[in-house]
């Protein structure tokens, strides 16, 4: 079936504006092919740029929080949390042997007491249902007494390595740190199939309703990788699945990454829906839960420096292992110490075995020291970076690290101008997978309801650099800078349609226009 879609203003960064296009089986073809098409559809004078491509997320686990107790909106106090989860489980009683499943609580915007929660403070939510209630950043977590009854955690529990145990008097206070969230995870109920797709289909709705067409989406992290894959690949039979994914593979032992590609999975593995990315690994924690791990101590917290997940020796042998298998590889690499361990593994690794075009990535690249910069140019690094952190970093980036630190870290602009490539993203659901309010904040710096001062206004995007970092500049992160990311013939038909044009809006309004339609493979999805 042939439509021409005429009467619009069609953008691609880097190849400007048209009037027109055409959509044939699935991909766009030139609209001249378009002598007697089976539909004409008036754009009406509407922006149309090709769909959003976010590089990096947790689908699952956005759809899980979506349907779950999400507490974005209910986190303006200490009080506020523990009201609205009281609230949200009286509605939605767990069931016999569930627990209440929360998320996106941030004591850094609490206006009562600036503090983590512990586990009294759930304990007034209930005594009798165990809580899990994870920081908005996905290094923390409290969990109630219940749940840590369940889990078997003691005073006697001694910290996992890359983890801690938050203690108070030497007993457990409810809080857990990176690595330590597992022996709360492994004592949960595991979701079954239909759950994930359950999960995978509210993320789903959620992500084309903001315009997003593919998502590189780390699943494995927080859930066994067998079922999650199963359940991507029954949506796609069933045609379910409404938004591309690239699967960012979380492996964390040698053993398992080898069960998986003993099943047949490695880069590559799949289809233009659900395909396998990278080898997926997290080795530092977060600026705002004071674990990322940095070279010099927090600005606010002089007793740390933060902590690996892994040690050098782990990291060496994970990358390189990958790396001699052809695998993509993607590192969470936030504190600019731990960048340097990353660096060195894959310098390693690359020496051992050299590949011209591995496309190894560094996810987060958030502090960094200027002299880092040449480094991840010359390994050939690609950098998945997040300006909607800025929203919330704006306001605690000098606190937690100081202005010289500050000013020198979320470099994102300057690594695109040394040649380094970038592509933005949402890291959902730490934050909300709105490809416009990163556009906004790559664009002003400055916090989304203008109040404040801008953070590194020096780092600021143009408004082409910034929706080619969703696009154009995102595609190649899949190797498919030939089939996605532009609306040109021979590529997939991904596309959206938005409420206005954002080189007329001004720059602190960009998150306010809306997307009207999105278009996956040339079918309307929203």
């Amino acid at each position: 079936m042939m439509t021409l879609f005429e009467n619009g203003k069609i953008y691609t960064p880097g190849l400007g504006f048209s009037d027109s296009f055409a959509v044939r089986d699935g991909f766009f073809v030139s609209p001249e092919e378009a002598v007697r098409p089976d539909r004409v559809i008036d754009l009406k004078g509407a922006f149309v740029c090709p769909g959003f491509i976010d590089t990096h997320m947790h689908l699952a686990e956005y759809g899980r929080a979506i349907l779950s107790c999400d507490l974005d909106a209910h986190t303006g106090s200490l009080k506020e949390v523990v009201e609205y989860m009281r609230e949200f489980s009286a509605k939605n009683p767990p069931g016999r042997g569930e627990w209440l499943y929360a998320r996106g609580w941030n004591n850094d915007r609490f206006a009562d007491e600036n503090r983590f929660l512990n586990r009294h403070d759930l304990d007034q939510v209930s005594t009798e249902v165990p809580i899990y209630a994870e920081r908005t950043c996905g290094h923390c977590v409290c969990v109630n007494s219940k749940a840590l009854e369940a889990a078997g955690v003691t005073a006697a529990t001694p910290d996992p390595e890359g983890g801690r145990i938050g203690r108070e008097n030497g007993e457990p206070d409810g809080m857990l740190f990176d690595s330590a969230i597992d022996l709360i995870r492994l004592a949960m109920p595991e979701p079954d199939v239909e759950a994930f797709k359950r999960y995978i289909r509210a993320a789903s709705r959620a992500l084309n309703a903001f315009g997003v067409t593919t998502s590189m989406t780390d699943d494995f992290n927080a859930y066994p990788w067998r079922p999650v894959v199963r359940a991507y690949e029954e949506l796609e039979t069933a045609g379910e699945l409404t938004v591309r994914v690239y699967e960012q593979s979380y492996f964390d032992k040698p053993k398992r990454l080898k069960e998986f590609w003993a099943a047949g999975y490695t880069t590559g593995t799949g289809s233009d829906r659900f395909r396998i990315g990278p080898l997926k690994m997290i080795v530092d924690g977060a600026v705002g839960a004071h674990t990322a791990y940095l070279s010099e101590p927090y600005s606010d917290r002089p007793d740390t420096c933060g902590a690996m997940v892994y040690t050098q020796a782990v990291l060496d042998e994970m990358i390189g292992l990958a790396n001699r298998n052809d695998m993509q590889v993607a590192i969470h690499t936030i504190g600019d110490r731990c960048l340097d361990m990353v660096m060195d593994a894959y310098e390693k690794a690359f020496q051992e075995h050299p590949r011209e075009d591995h496309r190894d990535t560094l996810i987060h690249c958030l502090v960094t020291r200027p002299d880092q910069l040449p480094r991840i140019k010359a390994l050939g690094l690609r950098v998945h970076f997040q300006t909607a952190f800025l929203d919330y970093h704006c306001r605690i980036a000098k606190l937690r690290l100081g202005e010289k630190r500050a000013e020198e870290s979320y470099a994102w602009k300057s690594m695109r101008e040394l040649g380094i490539p970038v592509s933005n993203s949402s890291d959902a659901p730490v934050e909300i997978p709105s490809p416009l309010r990163g556009i906004q904040l790559a664009v002003t710096r400055r916090p989304l309801d203008g109040t404040g001062e801008a953070l590194n206004p020096k780092e600021a995007f143009s408004l082409e650099e910034a929706i080619a970092g969703y696009t154009t500049e995102a595609a190649p992160a899949s190797f498919d800078e030939n089939r996605k990311g532009k609306i040109l013939p021979g590529f997939l038909a991904d596309f959206v349609i938005l409420s206005a044009d954002p080189f007329e809006t001004d720059p602190m309004k960009l998150s306010g226009i809306r997307v009207l339609e999105t278009w996956v493979g040339g079918k309307r999805v929203f």
